[in-house]
């Protein structure tokens, strides 16, 4: 009997908690994916590696014993007794239960077979180290999936999400699961390359091209981007904080052009697999080091803000090397609205930038550069991820409407949690117009935000009294 196995691989604490919640439209989608209707939500298995480790030995375990079983019946010899119950013709002939238990497995297809036809594995293409450890362990297993489809799904929020970060418990209203690999890893091709490619042979490309050229307009007039609706509204220092005026204030101290830096986080996996090795420290330098005169506004990355990931400097390196360093004063779009140029390392907000005609330079290689719609850095340095991906990319001839059309109407899946049911592109920002703040799991939230503030206030420090080397053994 052929199994067909599915797994949602390495989810944190919080995850298992908080997406079963939000992923069951999400995986039913997965499974029009992957054209297997007969897996439904209840035989997706949440498993740690070590949990779906152990699962494959158990099958190689029950396949071995089958195999052992079937190699004992082809030795077998049967009594008289056995013929004579198993001989059509004798039918007046009282059968007894065989002497052996082997017996019980003479119809071949009784045998408790567990060879796995197919094998759906679902995880977040953030965790690098999970993928490197279900590398290891699908090698050990080789045997055991040698004949098995193993389709590898990763999951990654898309680019107009919910208005409130992820990592505060935002449900979202649009996921990306791709099947290839994933948007911000250059290193292959995924989904988003092969509808770049596909997309001018679709008998709805003219229509596609109509709708995205509205959807430009939609998103600049109302101030969208991936975790928000709007610019700030409040004063601040020097301005009050729109991009004209944060234009006029930059302007007005003679710097011959202004230049936006979107901080990323470090350990991000965009900038680990797609930063062509830059780090925001060393993309801030080396701007500044190109552009002696410009105004350079460096905005810190949310996530950092709101506490919720680490920093990995302190914010005074920031400052020798930028003219402004923004936290929660100005908004993103305030800050590409002021702007002439925006450099970045792989930041979704070069895309954001796009949109609204923004000259944009990438240092990494994000999904939008390769395409000649970006001045790309790392192809000037001739970085070998920026070659590898430019090599693939180069012969799709697209522009900046096309590249719209396929990140942000055909790759995404979104849902509407208001209505319980799928939606697209036009209705998403519909509802999150509506919501501001948009849907959250508010008991989560305080919950994992009492656990970061006890980890900050005592764990830490304890820590860190503990690493702390004692001076009388010096």
């Amino acid at each position: 009997m052929n199994e067909i196995y599915a797994f949602a691989l390495g989810f944190s604490f919080w995850k298992k908690l908080f997406l079963p919640k939000y992923l069951s439209y999400y995986l039913a989608k997965v499974f029009e994916f992957t054209l297997d209707h007969t897996v439904d939500n209840s035989k997706f298995k949440f498993r740690t590696l070590k949990q779906f480790d152990h699962d494959l030995s158990q099958i190689e375990i029950t396949q071995k014993r089958s195999s052992q079983q079937q190699e004992q019946l082809k030795d077998h010899v049967p009594s008289k007794k056995e013929q004579e119950a198993n001989d059509p013709i004798e039918t007046t002939v009282t059968t007894t239960a065989p002497s052996t238990n082997l017996t019980n497995y003479t119809n071949k297809s009784s045998l408790p077979s567990r060879s796995i036809s197919k094998l759906i594995l679902l995880y977040w293409a953030s965790k690098i180290d999970l993928i490197q450890e279900l590398k290891r362990i699908l090698s050990k297993h080789h045997n055991l999936l040698a004949d098995t489809q193993i389709v590898e799904i990763k999951i990654e929020d898309a680019f107009i999400r919910s208005n409130g970060l992820g990592s505060n418990f935002f449900y979202p209203y649009s996921l990306i699961f791709d099947r290839s690999g994933i948007y911000y890893d250059p290193s292959e091709s995924c989904d988003l390359e092969y509808i770049l490619a596909t997309l001018k042979t679709r008998e709805d490309y003219n229509t596609l091209r109509e709708h995205a050229l509205k959807l430009q307009q939609r998103l600049i007039k109302n101030n969208i981007t991936k975790y928000a609706q709007g610019t700030n509204t409040s004063r601040v220092n020097h301005a009050t904080s729109t991009g004209e005026d944060l234009q006029f204030y930059c302007q007005s101290k003679s710097h011959d052009r202004i230049i936006f830096i979107p901080a990323q986080v470090d350990q991000d996996a965009s900038i680990l697999l797609g930063g062509c090795d830059q780090t925001n420290l060393s993309l801030l330098k080396t701007v500044r080091q190109n552009n002696p005169k410009a105004f350079i506004i460096f905005k810190i990355h949310p996530d950092l803000i709101a506490g919720n990931r680490d920093q990995q400097h302190d914010q005074n390196e920031y400052t020798q090397y930028c003219n402004l360093l923004v936290t929660n004063q100005y908004s993103n779009l305030d800050c590409i609205q002021a702007s002439d140029e925006i450099h970045t390392i792989s930041s979704l907000t070069g895309f954001e930038a796009l949109i609204r005609n923004k000259k944009v330079y990438c240092y990494g290689m994000p999904f939008y550069a390769g395409y000649s719609l970006t001045i790309d850095q790392a192809l000037k340095n001739k970085h070998p991820l920026a070659l590898k991906a430019y090599e693939r990319r180069s012969n799709i001839k697209i522009d900046l409407i096309d590249l719209m059309i396929a990140s942000l109407i055909l790759y995404p899946i979104y849902y509407n949690w208001d209505l319980k049911r799928e939606s697209n592109v036009n209705e998403t920002i519909d509802t999150l117009l509506a919501h501001k703040p948009s849907k959250q799991n508010k008991l989560y939230f305080l919950i994992s935000k009492s656990y970061r503030t006890f980890k900050k206030l005592f764990f830490l420090p304890l820590k860190h009294r503990l690493n702390k080397p004692n001076p009388k053994s010096l």
